[in-house]
């Protein structure tokens, strides 16, 4: 009875890590009445590995690959096709792939590596070695050689990461090795390798600087981290390539937002930033955001109190303090416009936002201040155009008693004309967006910022807290007014 046996494996390589990818074996066997039985056996599992953690394009990325088996000191047969391309998967023109065979292939009876230049594939085949050498219990490794990342030229500067995928079926990966196999297999070439199985070569990202000028305000820049959580980026000259950078900015008191503006610093050339205020950061970037002084003031007036000063800048902190009413005791502080509690506390600081008029109000001394929770918005609602859409405010205040916990609070959004304040909650059937807010200062003022608004549009909103009470019940309050904003046309 002939057997003939067929073992070809396609290898796939990670520039970090490495993969195996064990590939079905075919056995034919006849039988004696001349018919043929198929059966399908599991290949022993090769592994691909990289011998650095890579460097730019530009330099040249040199990649060792070495051939791990199980079980066995000989392989009869492999074949290890690579693709070359940018990170997007785009052909790398006139770039290539060239590979150095280590010297313990010299006894190999069949060798060769062949760039494909219209594919970007290299085919490396190597067949019938018995030069394994063990390196751990029943593991040995085979050196397969250097693959380099050639240019075109030496004055070709490559501005795009490159990848290196498997080519071709790669049946189904398996995450192998540990951690003593995988320093045992570095012995010849070095330690700095690891393993894992999603067959692709990354060349190290690429990182841009970004410049930024801010006068009279804060800027943070944040980009999304690899568990997709929004983080705050510390090092400007450091940001990867292709990230999506959000831009956040507060005025200082007395400003205001004004304009945003971005540059790529290598062609000179604006860079679109989002009514979000993202963009990607695809080169070095200078980063201009502009804040203008607000010439207009504000006034604070009070019934049964005073204020600390005649007038303020926007964003500025005022201070109201009730005064005293004979045979009464101090209760809470009103909103006189929208006739909502705003505050319990007889000395009230606050967030000056536009023009407020306040009431202390006093009860008996026989009567109890009941303070329940509470939530309230402005009338007043600020636009600012970014672009050609509008970025829009609305600002908010909540209370909640030390036995409540808050869980959530925020403002629902509508683009929806001719509501009234019952018809915007959270399960109406209008159109809506929840807006979940994050931040509030000490006396929980927080403001709603909506942006890419086109012009002509109405929007209102109504803000809402979510609390749970002293008795454990899950409870939602909204404002009892809503704003509502009609941007111009232009």
């Amino acid at each position: 009875m002939k057997k003939l046996k067929l073992m070809a494996l396609f290898l796939s390589a990670t520039l970090a890590f490495s993969a195996i990818i064990p590939v079905p074996v075919l056995a034919i066997d006849e039988t004696e009445t001349g018919d043929k039985e198929e059966s399908v056996k599991t290949a022993v599992p090769y592994i691909l590995r990289t011998e650095a953690a890579g460097e730019y394009a530009n330099n040249q990325a040199n990649v060792w690959l070495e051939l791990n088996k199980k079980n066995s000191e000989n392989i009869a047969a492999y074949q290890i096709s690579l693709r070359l391309t940018c990170d997007d998967g785009q052909m790398l023109e006139g770039y290539k792939l060239d590979l150095e065979f280590d010297d313990a292939l010299n006894s190999a009876k069949v060798k060769s590596a062949e760039f494909d230049d219209t594919t970007g594939v290299i085919k490396v085949i190597v067949a019938s070695t018995q030069n394994l050498v063990k390196i751990d219990g029943d593991s040995h490794k085979l050196p397969i050689g250097k693959i380099t990342l050639v240019r075109p030229d030496e004055s070709t500067v490559l501005q795009r990461q490159f990848k290196i995928t498997v080519d071709g079926n790669t049946g189904d990966l398996v995450t192998v090795g540990t951690d003593k196999v995988r320093t045992s297999a570095s012995e010849k070439y070095g330690e700095d390798f690891q393993i894992m199985s999603d067959g692709t070569i990354l060349g190290e990202k690429i990182k841009y600087p970004l410049t930024v000028n801010a006068k009279n305000g804060t800027v943070k820049i944040m980009v999304s981290d690899e568990n997709g959580n929004e983080v705050e980026v510390k090092d400007l000259k450091n940001i990867e390539r292709g990230k999506t950078v959000k831009v956040i900015q507060k005025a200082n008191t007395g400003y205001r937002f004004a304009d945003i503006k971005a540059v790529d610093k290598v062609t000179n050339t604006p860079i679109t930033v989002s009514g979000n205020f993202t963009f990607t950061m695809m080169s070095p970037v200078e980063l201009t955001v502009t804040f203008e002084e607000m010439n207009e003031k504000f006034t604070v007036t009070t019934v049964n109190g005073k204020a600390d000063k005649e007038e303020y800048s926007n964003r500025e902190i005022a201070t109201v303090t009730a005064g005293n009413v004979d045979g009464k005791k101090f209760s809470h502080w009103i909103n006189t416009d929208t006739k909502s509690v705003v505050s319990y506390d007889k000395t009230y600081t606050f967030l000056v936002l536009g023009n407020t008029n306040l009431e202390a109000v006093f009860i008996e001394n026989t009567e109890t201040v009941e303070k329940n929770p509470f939530v309230t918005m402005s009338n007043e609602v600020t636009s600012t155009k970014v672009g050609d859409k509008y970025r829009i405010s609305f600002s908010g205040q909540f209370f909640l008693p030390k036995d409540c916990k808050l869980k959530e609070y925020g403002m629902i959004l509508t683009p929806d004309k001719g509501l009234t304040v019952d018809m915007i909650t959270l399960d109406s059937s209008i159109r809506l967006q929840k807006m979940i807010a994050t931040n509030k200062n000490s006396v929980n003022q927080y403001v709603m910022n909506v942006n890419s608004v086109k012009p002509g549009v109405t929007r209102s909103g109504r803000m809402y807290v979510i609390y749970t009470d002293s008795n454990g019940v899950d409870k939602t309050i909204y404002s009892d007014t809503f704003a509502t904003i009609a941007l111009p046309t232009n």
